[in-house]
């Protein structure tokens, strides 16, 4: 008789330890029973058809009964060994399984040590480095506080330096300030007395070309009036009526342009003189200047005017006496229409072009 074949169980699997914090680790599984094969049951051995026999006899049919019996007798003995190494198969396979659940039960008693070493190990080592994050997170918070203590601590004094250094720096500025402004005062003082006495001076100028202008105008008029007594004896156009006539009318209309103009230069030269001494005393404006420069030169165009209407009243008297005509430096005659061109004239060509 076969033996039956017995299935291995198989073996649980271990399931890997996790690094700290380990999760809890899946229970091993629990392994499946080994299911025992059926014994295969012997097939009853087939009995040969019985041949028909021809008659035997007596003694042969107890020589077949006998052998029947020796047949039956090996039967059942080789039943009962097929059984007996049935039972020991199976024996042998629920020892096989007995021993290898021992072995798996060991084996999860082994990993399930190791698995709780492992998670102790694990857990050992997290609260170890929990102990040393929270000893590290207190050193830091410790040094932070420490550092924004010394931080505190080193802006308070920057600010107390920037503080005694902005008042320094603002009281230096205050103080050159007022340097700059005591000297700015000190310039302007400087430069209102120089232009004061720049216009003194000017003024002075003014006054002495002035006197000297007049002294000019009194010593030409003293030379003018000493040629007119020269010239007054002279009578080149005595004898042409028409001619004096003509020149008469000449001058007395220039007469009255210039006596205009002199009016008007006098009127200017008078205005100018009120405004002057508006402004003598401002001493930022220096206008008062050129008014001095421009009034001295309009009463000096006027006072030539006037010398020139002087010059044709002299000649306005020489027609009436009939010596208006002649040359003050040569004593000829004068040309007609030099006469007629320039009103007055005193002098000829000639005489003119020498002086």
């Amino acid at each position: 008789m076969s033996t039956s074949n017995v299935k291995k169980s198989a073996p649980a699997k271990k399931a890997p330890a996790k690094k700290a914090p380990a999760k809890k680790s899946a229970p091993a599984k629990k392994l499946a029973p080994a299911k025992k094969a059926p014994a295969k049951k012997l097939a009853p051995a087939k009995k040969a058809p019985a041949k028909k026999l021809a008659p035997i006899n007596a003694a042969q049919k107890a020589a077949a009964a006998k052998k029947a019996t020796a047949d039956k007798v090996k039967l059942a003995a080789a039943q009962k060994a097929a059984a007996d190494k049935a039972k020991q198969a199976a024996a042998k396979a629920r020892a096989a399984e007995a021993k290898q659940k021992a072995a798996d039960k060991a084996k999860q008693i082994a990993d399930k040590a190791r698995d709780a070493a492992a998670k102790k190990k694990a857990a050992e080592k997290a609260a170890l480095e929990r102990k040393k994050a929270a000893e590290a997170k207190k050193r830091a918070a410790e040094k932070a506080k420490a550092d924004a203590r010394r931080a505190r601590e080193a802006a308070a004094k920057k600010r107390a330096a920037d503080k005694a250094a902005e008042i320094k720096r603002k009281a230096a500025e205050k103080a050159e300030a007022e340097k700059r402004k005591l000297r700015e005062i000190e310039a302007k003082k400087k430069e209102q007395e120089r232009l004061r006495l720049e216009r003194q001076a000017e003024i002075e100028r003014l006054e002495r070309q002035e006197r000297e202008a007049q002294a000019k105008r009194e010593a030409d008029e003293r030379r003018r009036q000493e040629a007119l007594d020269k010239k007054r004896n002279a009578k080149p156009y005595e004898n042409e009526p028409g001619f004096l006539a003509e020149m008469r009318e000449l001058l007395i209309a220039k007469r009255a342009e210039l006596t205009g103009q002199i009016s008007d230069f006098d009127d200017q030269a008078d205005e100018m003189l009120v405004d002057r001494e508006r402004l003598e005393y401002d001493e930022e404006d220096g206008s008062s200047l050129g008014s001095d420069i421009q009034r001295a030169q309009i009463k000096e165009m006027a006072n030539r005017w006037r010398l020139e209407v002087d010059e044709i009243d002299i000649a306005l008297a020489r027609v009436d006496e009939g010596s208006y005509g002649r040359c003050d430096e040569c004593y000829e005659r004068i040309i007609k229409d030099r006469l007629r061109y320039q009103v007055p004239v005193f002098t000829c060509t000639d005489c003119r072009a020498t002086v």
